[in-house]
């Protein structure tokens, strides 16, 4: 991220609005753009100038600049009507006569968004934000990337955003600036409120906004200026779903085979240091024939509230978790590997939580290896290739990208080592896929299949355990060989989501553990 001005450069073009940046919607019957500059915010007299002069550069023309806040600014109001006299889309405008005008029917499809002294839009900004809005009438929210302007003059401090993760939002608030709000949305009350502060008035309206309300577009829409506020990717209210009046009851699917000491520690984990007081453990033998092994289970088929299902044969973990869910009949389903093992209490309420939540489909947990560093917090669909583990390998307290590695964020998948789900979600789909994906990839393809039909799914670090990845089955000397025809399958399936995961933006690198630019 350091080298982002040079990486700027490198990646930036012009724009050939005659070829490939050519409009496809009438831009003379397009939204207006209704920009606010507070001039008592932060910001020179040479940062009013800066701001007018690359509004002036936009490719879109149907916008206006109003001067808010004006009186207890003097200097940077003389600066705003010398342009003004020059400019008819620069005006100088009363709150309450604006507060008035959005109000109107006509203006039902127009943008609202806030300047500061100095920030700057740009050039293509409103024409991408317009263009976006062309094709969905519902929109409400247009948000876009952001970076800063040292004093230098160099470009620095990306923040390259996720598509919309409303969750990630309330604990992280990482829209920041560069955000369009329809007019529609905005009475006078919410204007004054949004010139106070814009951070939590848009917070507050876009709560209870449907996805389909809000757009990312993936570029800088916003240059935050030198001395301005950092991006505010503060820490904000949010908090798990509340519990329910009665935790349902929940079916651990475990899938084993030997490595009895491991599946020792897994059940110890899930019998002693669990809070969950409605538990039944469903283990799938795949043909152990160590002692211990068998003797372990032979002791667990004994126990209350346990089942051990035989399925000796070809490992086919698909069509084991398949066969642990029909043996149940708990409303939530729990996914747990044999090395898996408890860390602290409350991980399954966390987990379940959110499984209930109406529009959560599976939920992860944090996997940390046993010598503390992160092996699972997400997956990136099209990570190394195909999809992989973001922030593998990094520090326990690693917070990751805007701090999201510390809070529940939404993501495209997760990994079956340990998940969670509603048994009336999973088989929706018709559970996992036996058939094409035995071994690799199938908790992927689930995920993804989860996501299709309106789910989000989940990775939340108030569950965080301890994974001894591939320690009961090994580790194949090269998985991309011994997998390839479940690969290949999978990326037939999936090639519109390899090439770009919505909640990994496509600037960053697809060939680090952590976030880099690409």
């Amino acid at each position: 991220m350091a080298a982002y001005d040079d990486w700027r450069t490198r990646n930036c073009r012009q724009l050939d609005l005659d070829g490939f940046d050519r409009p496809h919607t009438p831009w003379d019957k397009g939204p207006i753009f209704h920009l606010l500059l507070d001039l008592n915010a932060v910001g020179a007299v040479v940062g009013v100038e800066r701001t007018i002069n690359a509004l002036r550069q936009q490719v879109y023309p149907r916008w206006r600049l109003y001067a808010v806040n004006a009186a207890s600014s003097s200097d940077n109001l003389a600066v705003f009507r010398q342009h003004s006299e020059k400019d008819s889309r620069l005006t100088e405008l009363a709150p309450a006569f604006l507060c008035s005008q959005t109000q109107t029917a006509d203006l039902a499809k127009d943008f609202v968004a806030i300047l500061q002294p100095g920030d700057m839009l740009p050039g293509y900004a409103l024409a991408c934000v317009a263009e976006e809005s062309s094709y969905a009438p519902e929109l409400d929210f247009v948000y876009g990337d952001e970076d800063g302007i040292s004093r230098q003059g160099k470009f620095v401090s990306p923040i390259l955003k996720p598509d919309w993760s409303p969750v990630l939002q309330q604990y992280r608030s990482y829209l920041g600036h560069g955000v369009f709000v329809r007019a529609r949305k905005i009475d006078g009350d919410r204007l004054r409120q949004l010139l106070a502060d814009d951070e939590a008035v848009i917070n507050d309206l876009i709560r209870d906004t449907p996805r389909s309300g809000v757009r990312h577009v993936p570029r800088v829409l916003y240059s935050r200026h030198a001395g301005g506020d950092r991006f505010r990717h503060t820490s904000g209210n949010g908090r798990p779903p509340p519990d329910p009046p009665t935790w349902p009851r929940v079916a651990i699917i475990i899938p084993t085979r030997d490595q009895a000491k491991l599946l020792q520690a897994c059940i110890v984990g899930l019998r002693e240091r669990t809070d969950y007081p409605d538990v039944e453990m469903v283990i799938i033998d795949n043909g152990s024939t160590d002692s211990d092994a068998v003797a372990l289970l032979s002791e667990c088929a004994k126990q209350p509230q346990t089942k051990v299902l035989q399925r000796p044969g070809l490992f086919n973990y698909s069509a084991l978790c398949n066969d642990g869910v029909h043996a149940s009949t708990a409303p939530i389903l729990l996914f747990l590997n044999n090395d898996v093992t408890v860390l602290e209490s409350g991980w399954l309420k966390a987990m379940v939580r959110w499984s209930i939540a109406p529009t959560i489909g599976v939920v992860g947990a944090k996997l940390l290896f046993p010598r503390g560093v992160i092996q699972h917090l997400g997956v990136v669909v099209g990570l190394w290739g195909i999809a992989g583990h973001v922030y593998t390998g990094m520090h326990k307290d690693h917070r990751g990208y805007l701090g999201q590695a510390t809070v529940p964020r939404e993501v495209s998948a997760v990994t079956a080592a340990c998940s969670a789900i509603e048994r009336k979600k999973f088989e929706a789909i018709g559970g996992f896929d036996a058939e094409h994906l035995a071994i690799d990839l199938n908790d992927i393809d689930f995920c993804l299949r989860i996501g299709e039909r309106g789910w989000t799914n989940l990775c939340t670090p108030e569950a965080t355990l301890i994974h001894r990845q591939s320690a009961s089955r090994g580790v194949k000397r090269d998985p991309y060989v011994f997998y390839r025809k479940e690969q290949e399958y999978f990326v037939r399936c999936w090639a519109e989501t390899i090439r770009d995961d919505p909640f990994f933006h496509p600037a960053l690198s697809l060939y680090a553990h952590d976030v880099a630019l690409a």
